[in-house]
């Protein structure tokens, strides 16, 4: 009887060392998988963003530059 009795809170800390364990190994899986991820989202945008401002200035030169050409050639 005394030995069932002890048994429990064993099986419940075993219990519970596992799922801390397993939690902080999903944790530290997801940053070392999100983190660098994120990275290279954040500078893929900034390359789209500074292509797409390049690509504005450009069509505002060549409009400026047509304006600035004569008519007739």
């Amino acid at each position: 009887m005394h030995d069932r009795i002890n048994a429990t809170p064993k099986l419940l800390d075993s219990k519970l060392g596992i799922a801390i364990v397993g939690g902080l190994l999903v944790s530290q899986l997801l940053t070392l998988l999100s983190t660098p991820a994120i990275y290279l989202w954040n500078h893929d945008r900034k390359i789209r963003k500074a292509a797409r401002k390049e690509r504005k200035a450009e069509k505002k030169r060549r409009k400026a530059l047509g304006k600035m050409q004569p008519a007739g050639g």
